[in-house]
């Protein structure tokens, strides 16, 4: 029985363009401006046989310094599959046995949806990423903020935190009150007025 040839799959212009920007893709300008970018024929292929993800994924661990590398197993799709499991695991993404055997069998459809899945992903590990390293340079930087600059509920040194905060209500307190005197005759006016209105 013959499957009916799959529509052209279509992802959003951000996936494309991360697509692109990897090298993975070679990259044209959107003509339909919004919507989606039909990808090419072969990198799904490559995709549904699982060596487009172990590319994607050795060409992401290349750019952002994991020491990790994936290996094709061309014409073993579950081989290939199992590796791009272990690749996806590294990025907090689970492939169970079931999916990879989904995948191996050459699901188009759900190739695409981990595709999206692991963009969405990519951009939140990225992020992690970057907090990781900027934090133990951040504190070299400023050592004359001292602790206080890190305090956390409970740590020492956030006692002066909950002071100033202290401080800081007394005073607006204060200022309420000194307000307060000359709000009044203007206030009740108003709640006359008010009144009046209602009863007219």
């Amino acid at each position: 029985e013959m499957q009916p040839p799959l529509p052209p799959a279509e992802v959003n212009s951000e996936l494309h363009a991360w697509l692109v920007e990897l090298g993975i893709i070679k990259g044209k300008p959107s003509q339909s401006g919004k919507g989606g970018h039909v990808l090419p024929g072969k990198f799904l292929a490559n995709l549904a046989s699982g060596e487009g993800f172990v590319d994607l994924l050795n060409t992401v661990f290349d750019r952002h310094g994991v020491k990790q590398r994936l290996t094709a197993h061309s014409g073993q799709p579950h081989s290939t599959w199992t590796q791009v499991a272990k690749g996806l695991h590294r990025l907090s993404v689970e492939l169970d046995d079931a999916a990879v055997v989904t995948l191996a069998s050459g699901d188009q459809g759900l190739a695409i949806e981990l595709l999206e899945e692991l963009h969405t992903v990519y951009q939140h590990w990225v992020s992690q990423e970057a907090k990781k390293q900027r934090r133990p340079k951040g504190r070299r930087a400023q050592p004359q903020q001292g602790p206080n600059s890190y305090a956390r509920p409970g740590a020492p040194g956030s006692g002066h935190m909950d002071r100033e905060k202290a401080v800081r209500e007394e005073h607006s307190r204060r200022q309420a009150e000194n307000i307060a005197p000359e709000m009044t005759p203007l206030s009740k006016e108003r709640g006359e007025r008010g009144e009046r209105g209602e009863r007219g």
